[in-house]
């Protein structure tokens, strides 16, 4: 159900043993079955979705690695709209490894530059789309990230 947030009955609710398990090291207990499934709709409500990592130097955006619950395919687009913000878009839908095809609904983001000296404020701005702000934790202003340091948004 990924990148869709999922619950148990999504993925079929309570499932119980038609006959007792005969052989355990190849017979799946209902139980266990359903606790597999819990936690994967759990996961599908609270694991990052997507992860991007940028450079930007001399008014270019670089995109170094990126990738995605739904695979490694088509990778954000991240641009400057101004010192120190970045607007990030991931396609409107995805592909899964099945081959199904979901609408994108991102529902947090978190930010981090690889420096101890820059913050990242990340805010979701639609189902695709995140904004990222880069500032320096000295003052709080906004501010381009210098040449060569990593932005990373999941």
């Amino acid at each position: 159900m990924l990148p869709t947030p999922a619950t148990y009955t999504t993925y079929g609710g309570e499932l119980y043993n038609a006959n007792p398990v005969e052989d355990p090291t190849t017979d799946l207990d209902a139980s266990l079955a359903n606790e597999q499934r819990q936690d994967t709709a759990a996961m599908t409500r609270m694991c990052p979705r997507a992860r991007v990592r940028w450079t930007y130097s001399g008014g270019v955006v670089t995109v170094a690695s990126q990738d995605a619950v739904w695979g490694n395919g088509t990778p954000p687009t991240v641009t400057r709209s101004s010192a120190g913000v970045f607007a990030i878009t991931w396609p409107t839908t995805v592909t899964d490894a099945r081959g199904e095809t979901w609408g994108l609904n991102l529902q947090m983001a978190i930010g981090n530059a690889e420096t101890v000296a820059y913050d990242i404020c990340v805010a979701v701005t639609g189902p695709n789309t995140a904004t990222a702000t880069v500032s320096l934790s000295s003052t709080g202003a906004a501010t381009d990230p210098p040449a060569g340091v990593g932005v990373l948004v999941w």
